[in-house]
């Protein structure tokens, strides 16, 4: 079976209902829906049914011209109406889970490997106020 399943703009009950019961990960990009004008994928249902969401940048010239993790995180509270929590799991363990790396990497604990990215913010939706910006949080 598949690991992951990738866009999910169009998909329906009956594939809801496959992912949720093959234990697939939606790999969900809002930045290209956003850029296309087109759909955006169910995630919040999605979730609700159990199923792993993740989310990242689908970077590329034809439908995602944008790198920026904040704005996809960002599209990801507003569009899929998921809380600042889930998509912090979506950008993290989710995706390495999907590609079988959930004991290397994905989350911070001892024994894993990882880049770290720090910032001071004062609560977890701090990190979508300044999307575009460079900067997260107040100084």
């Amino acid at each position: 079976g598949a690991a992951s399943c990738e866009h999910l703009i169009a998909i329906d009950e009956a594939g809801l209902a496959s992912l949720a019961k093959g234990g697939v990960t939606a790999m969900c990009l809002p930045a290209t829906s956003f850029y296309l004008g087109a759909n955006f994928a169910p995630a919040r249902k999605m979730i609700e049914m159990g199923i792993p969401v993740a989310t990242a940048s689908d970077f590329n010239p034809g439908s995602c011209p944008s790198l920026n993790l904040q704005f996809v995180m960002n599209l990801a509270c507003i569009k899929y109406r998921m809380l600042p929590e889930e998509v912090l799991t979506a950008v993290t363990i989710n995706p390495a889970c999907a590609i079988g790396k959930g004991e290397l990497v994905g989350t911070l604990e001892c024994g894993k490997q990882g880049d770290l990215w720090y910032s001071k913010v004062r609560e977890h939706a701090s990190h979508r106020r300044a999307e575009g910006s460079g900067q997260t949080g107040e100084k």
